[in-house]
């Protein structure tokens, strides 16, 4: 059954071949504006000719934007094309006046209605003015300055790391819609009845892009620094009428600028309309950057930040001049432009913390003060996180943030009595760049009449706890075990992992370990120590001739390890 079918096929192919010349057309087979020349009081519109002539229909209406009237319309068609085809002239027309053109052909090619649409927006010289020959010899029409220019094809857009501030409003683009086979700038044509294969094929044909920086009306300025403050961070763009144009613009004047911010992967865009009543419009354009550190000055805590886009490299934009009447809104592209964003450097001072301590107000309360200091005014936030140790488990930890450009360096928490926190400070510095920096401490709150906590993290004991055992028993009898310190998780913080750092005690070494579920306690050897202060105890040996007095003393530190994070407290003495 299928060979049946294919060889069907085949002999319908070979009955019927397909013949080019029945293809439906396309919106270049009908007649295009090539450019139009202005002048004091007309226009000449010079057209391509494609197709042919017996069934053209030439439609063009020019409307005064300023008189909010339409001048009176051409319309051509069959023989009057013969002779006129391809160069068609407006006149009498004002002088030094916005108009604008729309421009429709339509011809019938293979059986198929095809219709091109195009609008322009131009303006005749003023009375008196000579020809710019230079533009002219480019093609460019004298008092327009350039012909329309198409918008870029818009792509599928994916919002990316930068995002645009609110100082003006957001106006989005929204694309064209339509038929598959339909693309209007202006009118719409209506559908044909019967098939719909056979309905007119419009096309509005973008006009051409051409660089005019000289003409361009409108300024587009990229910087970092707005009403006197420099931003390292954000990028402003500002977009404003050029002082030539000042006294020019109107109520029916729009400068519409449509921004392209390209990234590594995405692109962002943005619109941006300046009315004519606005000298300026201002946006910004926040994006990810890059910092690179560098210490400028260590014991002032100066800094140095290189910073440059992390994934934003350039932005683009394309610069159009709007008019708009009662017969519709006609549209002059005025160029378009790129430029690679820069990065910058700023040098500034951190904040730094001088001393952290718990003590006793006038209300004979505790409270912590950290204590910081900085070698400028500035703008920053400083957050204190406290949790109690010890207590329940799902105790909510305090939290207070403080603004560091409206206090004296000075923050305070209220803390409880005879209790240890483990306490986290933030600081964040917000001008003239972000830059964050974490520290880590303990904090013990006396007891009431007293000046440490009642329950230490760590309890020290000596085993034994006495030695009365004399060197002069026989050598037959038993000796106890030789003494030993033992340090031992406190019974009060169970759910606690502690790192404690012993120092360098009685010709040992410093000694490092840690307090957790499953060694919660550690033995430190006392034997040198003791034997220091007593050479005749016991477990001392009788043939040494000297033992070495050490310091009585024992310094260690403990940490909290909670997570990845390490919690240290002062030394404390034994």
């Amino acid at each position: 059954m299928k060979f049946l079918l294919l060889s069907l096929f085949l002999i319908f192919i070979l009955i019927h071949p397909i013949n080019p010349q029945n293809a439906p057309p396309n919106h270049q087979d009908v007649d295009h504006i090539e450019d139009i020349e202005v002048d004091e009081t007309q226009v000449i519109i010079t057209t391509t000719k494609h197709g042919p002539v017996e069934n053209l229909k030439i439609h063009i209406e020019l409307v005064d934007i300023e008189a909010n009237k339409k001048v009176n319309p051409v319309d051509l068609s069959g023989l009057w094309l013969t002779i006129t085809r391809g160069r068609y002239t407006i006149p009498f027309l004002r002088p030094d006046t916005w108009y604008g053109v729309r421009f429709r052909s339509e011809n019938l090619i293979n059986g198929h209605t095809v219709i091109h649409e195009d609008e322009r927006l131009i303006k005749t010289r003023p009375r008196g003015a000579e020809p710019n020959l230079g533009v002219a010899l480019m093609g460019i029409p004298p008092s327009l300055g350039i012909q329309n220019a198409p918008y870029p094809t818009a792509p599928v857009w994916t919002t990316f790391s930068p995002n645009f501030g609110q100082i003006a409003p957001n106006l989005g683009i929204s694309g064209p819609t339509g038929p598959p086979e339909t693309h209007f700038s202006g009118l719409e044509h209506p559908k044909m009845p019967g098939n719909p294969g056979n309905a007119p094929k419009t096309h509005v044909d973008p006009p051409k892009p051409q660089n005019t920086a000289e003409h361009n009306a409108i300024d587009v300025k990229m910087h970092r620094s707005l009403d006197g403050v420099e931003n390292f961070e954000s990028l402003y763009v500002t977009v404003g009428w050029k002082e030539a144009e000042q006294e020019k613009r109107t109520n029916l004047t729009t400068g519409v600028v449509k921004l392209r911010v390209i990234c590594d992967n995405s692109e962002t865009k943005e619109e941006i309309k300046l009315k004519g009543d606005e000298d300026s419009v201002t946006i910004e354009i926040t994006m990810d950057q890059k910092y690179d550190i560098e210490e400028m000055d260590t014991a002032k805590h100066q800094i140095k930040a290189h910073i440059t886009p992390l994934k934003c490299h350039k932005i683009c934009w394309t610069t159009d001049l709007v008019l708009s009447s009662g017969f519709g809104d006609f549209t002059k592209h005025l160029g378009s432009e790129c430029k690679e964003i820069s990065g910058t450097t700023s040098t500034t001072f951190l904040r730094n913390v001088k001393k952290v301590s718990v003590i006793e107000n006038n209300l004979s309360e505790n409270e912590l003060v950290v204590e910081t200091e900085v070698q400028e005014s500035e703008y920053g936030i400083v957050t204190l996180i406290l949790q109690k140790l010890g207590g329940n488990e799902t105790e909510e930890p305090i939290k207070k943030t403080f603004d560091t450009a409206s206090s004296n360096g000075r923050f305070v928490v209220p803390v409880e009595d005879d209790a240890i926190y483990a306490v986290i400070y933030n600081y964040v510095k917000t001008k003239p760049f972000h830059y964050t920096s974490k520290a880590h401490f303990l904090v013990e709150s006396p007891a009431v009449n007293s000046t440490k906590p009642s329950h230490p993290l760590v309890d020290v004991s000596v085993i034994p706890t006495s030695f009365d055992y004399k060197h002069d028993k026989p050598d037959t009898v038993l000796k106890p075990e030789p003494p030993f310190l033992l340090i031992s998780r406190s019974k009060n913080y169970p759910l606690s992992d502690l790192l404690v750092k012993i120092e360098p005690f009685c010709n040992e070494t410093e000694q490092k370990f840690r307090l957790e579920d499953r060694y919660p306690q550690h033995q430190i050897d006392a034997v040198p120590f003791l034997c220091g202060l007593n050479p005749k105890m016991y477990f001392c040996n009788k043939n040494a001739t000297t033992w070495q007095k050490c310091d009585s003393t024992l310094c260690f530190s403990t940490s909290v390890l909670i997570g990845l994070d390490s919690f240290e407290a002062d030394v404390s003495f034994y």
